[in-house]
């Protein structure tokens, strides 16, 4: 694979995984975010012919802003990273089953749709790099934030944060020091995540959509995020590299981390968290246990 610095311009970026895995490049990816970004925004306004609401065949609902956003991302991508292919999840959604290599970016050019259709906040952009499994950097842009919150992690590197009005990128951590249980919006009632906030010690439970869930873990604001049900690796990518540069896991049962390259590319259910200390092994080992008997 060719390799080389990455700049934001005409320059084709490196395109070896490991050489990638750094700042820079990620602050290089800060542009084509925000471009997709500020195209969403400006669709839900009713920019450039709305919104065309369709449903997939898996019954959520999906716009042509969704697949244009994509498609911006993706070319920008396959433009700068040549060597290194790319899976989006509209694409993926259209074609069905897909071949999965070993190192390959995932885009979720909309996560969280239906608050974007509302005119809701909580919806992310999101790219992560995946090789051997695992997620080693991603990027996450907020733009209906009221901060427009953009994080970025990289395995090796870190994780960092930056909002609309503070142009610097500062370095995020994990912190333990409360039980803040980060839930979606779209789940209240489930069996099982009544018994995680049973089990975990003062939980405190916080109702939130989209991916930007596993970056207020990375950035200290909360510290678990259960999910019982259905996501595919798009939908977590970005965030989950995010996370586990900030100094977090994200678990699945019996305790091993969330893996990528999947059948389907479809998800078990998992845990993101903080971490925990070695007086909480009780509860990582009960935590791990319960997400085991979980079916998808």
């Amino acid at each position: 694979m060719r390799d080389g610095r990455v700049f934001d311009g005409e320059e084709v970026f490196v395109t070896s995984v490991k050489a990638i895995c750094r700042k820079d490049f990620l602050e290089g990816l800060f542009p084509i975010i925000v471009e997709a970004g500020a195209f969403l925004l400006e669709r839900r306004l009713g920019g450039s012919g709305g919104l065309d609401i369709r449903t997939k065949a898996d019954s959520t609902p999906v716009t042509a802003a969704d697949v244009e956003a994509e498609n911006i991302i993706v070319s920008a991508l396959v433009k700068h990273t040549p060597d290194i292919p790319v899976i989006g999840e509209e694409a993926v959604s259209d074609a069905g089953e897909t071949d999965v290599p070993e190192s390959f970016w995932l885009v979720d050019a909309v996560d969280g749709t239906r608050s974007y259709m509302t005119g809701g906040k909580e919806f992310t952009v999101n790219i992560g790099l995946i090789t051997q499994g695992r997620p080693v950097m991603g990027i996450v842009y907020a733009p209906a934030f009221d901060d427009a919150r953009c994080f970025i992690g990289a395995e090796g590197v870190g994780a960092f944060m930056r909002t609309k009005d503070d142009h610097v990128w500062r370095p995020i951590h994990v912190k333990r020091d409360d039980s803040i249980v980060l839930v979606s919006r779209l789940h209240e009632g489930d069996v099982n995540l009544n018994n995680f906030l049973e089990t975990v010690p003062d939980g405190q439970c916080r109702r939130m959509g989209s991916s930007v869930k596993f970056c207020l873990i990375a950035c200290g604001e909360a510290q678990y995020y259960p999910r019982f049900s259905p996501t595919h690796e798009w939908d977590t990518a970005a965030g989950d590299a995010i996370l586990r540069a900030a100094g977090g896991h994200v678990m699945v049962g019996g305790g091993g981390p969330l893996l990528y390259g999947k059948a389907m590319l479809k998800n078990m259910a998992f845990l993101a968290h903080c971490g925990f200390s070695s007086e909480s092994k009780g509860l990582a080992e009960s935590l791990g246990a319960m997400l085991e008997r979980v079916q998808l």
